[in-house]
């Protein structure tokens, strides 16, 4: 069963699906991207790793937790026959991360590739199925499998990542990054144009969605606005854009070290 974090939060979690969201759009500029890009290189691991690790530290150091489970998303495009056919393939995944603060930041990005590697591997099992199996053993996936619901109530915190060079033009890259919807893309006689769309309901309590793209990392984080005000948000936001530069710059450190003088936002509230 997943454990449960005691995150900060403004208001109790009531024991219902989230509700309301709202989104925080943040970037990390200054050719960081590229910084980061070459120390994982240096380690053997993805980007995706060191900001899945950096998140997973940040979460573990505010709630004291030393194992975490961080809900995703996988392509699910696993055979070569699919890249190229236009479709929805997703699949939910979640990892299961161990946060030692006496551990290197190095370590645990390799601990986290490792992990993110062993789900991939097994990204095509459907999310419906697990939950079917582990629902005859325990009354949480009873209660998930009986709302049709794979992660609502199950998972609170979730961090996924686009990949730009899966996509392969820089047209596309700005496209995806103008939040504005004034850039468009042409396809001959079609010509595509964003369109912001306001979730009604919050996936997560938390989520972190991001892109590192031209040595900028452009990321959102989605909320249950509902238990948290957009300053807390925004107050997690820093820390996490703190904890990622200290601990790309300083990655043999320890990770209580890096998260020292990071306090939590808000106070852990108790569901009602």
């Amino acid at each position: 069963r997943p454990p449960r974090l005691a995150l900060p939060q403004d208001r109790p979690r009531k024991p219902v699906p989230p509700g309301r969201s709202g989104v925080i759009p943040f970037r990390i500029a200054g050719g960081f991207g590229a910084e980061m890009g070459s120390f994982a290189k240096a380690q053997g691991v993805s980007d995706f790793a060191v900001m899945l690790a950096a998140y997973a530290a940040l979460l573990g150091g505010y709630s004291g937790a030393r194992e975490l489970l961080i809900h995703s998303a996988g392509a699910n495009r696993t055979q070569r026959e699919f890249e190229s056919v236009v479709g929805f393939f997703t699949n939910l995944i979640a990892y299961r991360l161990s946060v030692d603060p006496e551990a290197s930041f190095a370590k645990l990005c390799r601990a986290t590739q490792e992990e993110v590697q062993a789900v991939l591997s097994n990204q095509a099992v459907p999310t419906q199925q697990v939950i079917a199996e582990l629902a005859e053993k325990d009354e949480v996936y009873r209660a998930v499998r009986a709302r049709a619901d794979d992660s609502t109530g199950l998972f609170q915190v979730g961090f996924s990542m686009r990949h730009p060079g899966n996509v392969g033009t820089d047209a596309f890259d700005e496209f995806i990054n103008d939040a504005s919807g004034e850039t468009a893309l042409d396809f001959g006689e079609i010509r595509v144009r964003r369109f912001p769309v306001d979730r009604l309901s919050a996936f997560y309590d938390l989520g972190f969605y991001v892109q590192e793209s031209q040595g900028t990392v452009h990321a959102e984080a989605r909320y249950n606005a509902e238990i948290y005000e957009a300053a807390t948000v925004k107050r997690i936001v820093k820390d996490y854009e703190s904890l990622l530069k200290r601990a790309v710059a300083k990655p043999d450190s320890k990770l209580q070290s890096l998260l020292r003088g990071l306090k939590a936002p808000a106070e852990p509230a108790a569901a009602k």
